[in-house]
């Protein structure tokens, strides 16, 4: 899913909680660094709640996974909208993005084979 900026963006993670920031950019640090993401950019929901989304590889550098936040419930959907699961619980989302990330490496060529 391409991510489309309506307004001048900012890379600050508006509504996020500063607990909420070290979990989640921990699990995005981490999809970077293994190759199975190309960064991360943060947005909001049509009613103002917070989203941040894992981009994948260069050069589409498309949204392969989306993580918001609707009032105290955590929503996880994958690059094409699609509902993943909702967690109450900000750990078990994160566990399940690095379940998802161990099986995007498993997926991934090696570095040679890349075109």
């Amino acid at each position: 899913m391409p991510i489309v900026s309506f307004r001048s963006g900012s890379d600050e993670p508006s509504g996020w909680r500063r607990a909420e920031l070290q979990h989640l950019l921990a699990e995005c640090s981490a999809s970077v660094s293994k190759g199975a993401a190309s960064g991360w950019a943060f947005g909001e929901t049509e009613r103002g709640d917070p989203q941040l989304y894992l981009l994948g590889l260069e050069p589409e550098c498309d949204c392969i996974l989306c993580v918001s936040r609707l009032d105290d419930l955590y929503i996880l959907e994958d690059g094409k909208g699609q509902l993943i699961a909702e967690y109450a619980n900000l750990v078990s989302l994160c566990e399940q993005v690095a379940l998802l990330r161990a099986a995007w490496a498993k997926r991934q060529p090696a570095p040679c084979e890349r075109s």
